[in-house]
């Protein structure tokens, strides 16, 4: 009864205290654990488990303060509670490595992450963020996939997966993708969606001059500011004020923007979230209190520095601040000597070359303090940028320049435009001029080019239906990535086509190295998918215990396209009975591809053969489409990264002239040894064959003497030999001649206890 009283009274004040941060009273949720906590140490008995949220809900509120010692602290004792549980330890690992990270410790934020209990969600997260602000982005994207499916965790200080994706993908320049994510997972109402928007826009602003960026950008700061002022995510607030006060300078408000500035700086805690660092709100301060005027502000923002922004973040506060930010966080003197006005203006012109007029206005801008400008050649406007404000009713100066050429500065006076030199400025003019009209001469040859390749491609699909015959104009299927032109494999690519058009799953059944592979890629492609990126697994390889799983990662892979089972004729019968059972009742999200081999026979091949007959091409062996190997052997000459050109005739008809039992697959590694032997040069008959003695009648001999086992054995290590002395001892390549995998490759020579090959003499 006295356990059950003390549980409740426990989970009740974890409530309280997680609702008291959250409204931004940390204090009294540390009020009330301490009290609990005290209450547990006379009470408590045995398990330690309640200590584990406890701690971790006092490390929280001590985070909300900034208390760095004792958060750190309190987030050790959970996870000495949770002990080997890695399900409770999880979120306490998660927290420490994102309060070392906030605390600008990278390091010791890499540590906390190591070691066992690193796949769950807390953990996860946590170490996106590091890798987003170390500036690895690709490593970042890949945690974020890996704690999507993750179990466990904690949201706590965690913001969306999606807005951190999206703000890798702003980071990574890749606006894109980011406007993808805005518009269609962002959450309303949600704080770090908004302060991904208010990023977003602001690069956009630079790079575009539109005021209406600008206009959004000030309006997600402030809501954002609005939510922080109401204690939610309280973490962002000094990062909400500080963009809130730059965009209000932006646009001239420059009385509020320092009364903005002032609340942010009183704002600023120890603690900064890794998503903009404290260098990043000194920086966007710095920049108001420097707009203003404002010598003692800028002194206490510096005051407040710590250390300078470097690496990533140099570039990151540059691409959504722009010219205006450089020096921003050096001294007075620092930044006078830092360079001119003109090295301001030809900045934004070799940084948007897209559009010269507009960045050359920009950079005139940020050097004078204009608010707005327009260029006019005559009474022609060339260009106009501004902030939106009413630029017509601004007052400002006109710049008459050489020609017709005239800039006009709003918000600004002639002693703002002393410092710019005008030589220097009519000589920028001229090229921002010349920069414009190579971008008109490379639009025409871009549209130019676009319509070569519609005309290509229209080519090609004509020269495919011609060649496949009525048949592709009922599918129309086209499948480029297929070499030859014999009757026996336009018969499957007009299959292949009709199989296209429909839903149906897909058989494609044939000898082992006949090319089922690469039709079932062919297929992925002419569905919309890129080539080389089909999810493709080999049944074979896959341990029958977990075969279910597998393919349904492979089906999650595949986000509703083609995913491909290989060596179907391994999956064992619960799990295909499983598999027809998901096909018949429509619950497959992708379009499934197996392939089987021919001579494969029992019940599992049988059953596959009937229950998809449908959807069931036979790929024909090479022997009976001799007539496409010449085509074949170019497609593969591309695949081994050297020219057609480079196989001599002689090659090419002897490899024409020959059977090929084991199919293409044999053919490839024939040219990939003929390739090695060549050394880069032409590939002439004599590379195709084998210069080294067999002797045949005395190995058989020793074979015999030796016993099956062991002849096997022995040949095997001379087969690994022959190919590493082929490749010269590059391991990677012998791999490729024998047609398997590097990986593969090493596994056999570790199988066969022969680490100690080596390439003959």
């Amino acid at each position: 009864m006295q356990g059950s009283r003390v549980s409740a009274g426990l989970e009740r004040a974890l409530l309280e205290a997680a609702n008291a941060r959250r409204v931004g009273n940390p204090e009294v949720g540390l009020e009330r654990l301490e009290s609990m906590l005290s209450e547990l140490q006379e009470t408590h008995t045995g398990s330690r488990a309640p200590w584990v949220p406890l701690q971790h809900e006092l490390g929280l509120c001590h985070m909300s303060l900034s208390e760095v010692a004792q958060a750190r602290t309190a987030f050790s004792r959970a996870l000495e509670a949770a002990g080997a549980d890695w399900q409770s330890a999880d979120p306490a690992r998660g927290a420490l490595a994102l309060l070392e990270l906030m605390d600008g410790r990278e390091e010791r934020a890499q540590a906390r992450l190591a070691g066992r209990g690193n796949d769950r969600q807390a953990t996860l997260l946590s170490l996106a963020r590091l890798q987003l602000s170390q500036g690895h982005a690709t490593l970042a994207h890949g945690s974020l996939d890996r704690a999507a499916h993750a179990p466990g965790g904690s949201r706590e200080f965690h913001p969306p997966i999606s807005a951190l994706r999206a703000l890798v993908h702003l980071w990574e320049s890749d606006a894109e993708r980011c406007d993808a994510l805005m518009a269609g997972v962002a959450e309303p109402g949600e704080p770090y969606w908004l302060f991904v928007r208010i990023l977003q826009q602001r690069a956009l602003w630079v790079t575009s001059g539109h005021s209406r960026h600008l206009i959004l950008a000030l309006g997600a700061a402030e809501e954002l500011s609005f939510m922080t002022t109401q204690g939610r995510a309280a973490e962002l607030r000094s990062a909400a004020l500080s963009q809130l006060a730059l965009l209000s300078s932006m646009t001239g408000e420059i009385r509020r923007s320092v009364e903005l500035a002032e609340d942010a700086l009183a704002s600023l805690r120890a603690l900064s979230i890794p998503e903009w660092p404290r260098e990043a709100v000194l920086h966007d301060l710095a920049c108001v209190y420097r707009s203003a005027g404002d010598p003692s502000g800028h002194a206490r923002v510096l005051s407040r520095l710590d250390r300078p922004p470097s690496g990533v973040w140099l570039e990151r506060l540059s691409r959504v601040t722009g010219p205006r930010g450089r020096g921003a966080l050096s001294s007075a003197e620092e930044g006078q000597a830092e360079g001119s006005a003109l090295s301001a203006i030809a900045t934004q012109l070799l940084q948007n070359q897209t559009s010269p007029h507009g960045a050359l206005l920009r950079g005139l801008m940020t050097a004078t303090g204009a608010l707005g400008a327009r260029w006019r050649q005559g009474a022609r406007l060339i260009a106009a940028a501004g902030t939106g404000c009413t630029l017509e009713d601004e007052t400002g100066f006109e710049l008459s320049l050489a020609g017709q050429d005239t800039v006009e500065l709003l918000g600004c006076t002639m002693e703002d435009t002393m410092g710019v030199d005008r030589d220097g400025l009519e000589d920028l003019i001229a090229a921002a001029h010349e920069l414009s009209r190579n971008q008109d001469k490379l639009e025409a040859l871009c549209e130019a080019l676009e319509q070569a390749t519609v005309r290509r491609d229209s080519a090609v699909r004509a020269l495919e239906r011609a060649r496949r015959g009525p048949v592709a104009a009922v599918t129309g299927g086209t499948f480029p990535a297929v070499a030859g032109s014999s009757p026996a494999i336009r018969a499957v690519l007009d299959r292949l086509g009709l199989l296209a058009s429909t839903s149906t799953p897909v058989l494609i059944e044939g000898l082992s190295g006949s090319g089922r592979r690469h039709l079932a890629r062919a297929l992925h492609g002419a569905l919309g998918g890129i080539l080389g990126e089909c999810p493709m697994l080999d049944m074979k390889v896959v341990p029958p215990e977990t075969m279910r799983d597998a393919l349904l990662s492979l089906e999650h892979e595949a986000d509703g396209g083609v995913f491909v089972a290989s060596s179907a004729e391994a999956i064992p019968p619960d799990t295909l009975s499983w598999l027809l059972n998901r096909i018949e009742t429509g619950q497959l999200t992708g379009r499934l591809v197996l392939t089987l081999d021919i001579a494969a026979s029992g019940p599992i091949a049988e059953t596959l053969r009937s229950e998809l007959a449908h959807g069931r091409v036979v790929v024909p062996a090479l022997e009976d489409r001799v007539e496409d190997v010449p085509a074949i052997l170019d497609a593969l000459a591309f695949q081994l990264g050297i020219t057609p050109e480079l196989i001599d005739s002689c090659a090419r008809r002897a490899l024409s002239r020959e059977r090929w039992p084991q199919q293409i697959r044999t053919l490839k590694q024939r040219l990939a040894t003929a390739m090695v032997r060549a050394a880069g040069g032409v590939i002439r008959e004599e590379h195709l064959t084998e210069h080294e003695a067999t002797d045949g009648p005395d190995r058989m001999a020793l074979s015999l003497d030796a016993g099956y086992h062991d002849a096997i054995r022995v040949f095997r290590r001379d087969l690994l030999r022959h190919a590493l002395t082929v490749s010269e001892g590059n391991r990677t390549h012998a791999a490729k001649l024998l047609g398997v995998q590097r990986t593969y490759f090493m596994r056999l020579i570790r199988d066969l206890g022969a680490d100690d090959i080596r390439p003959a003499a």
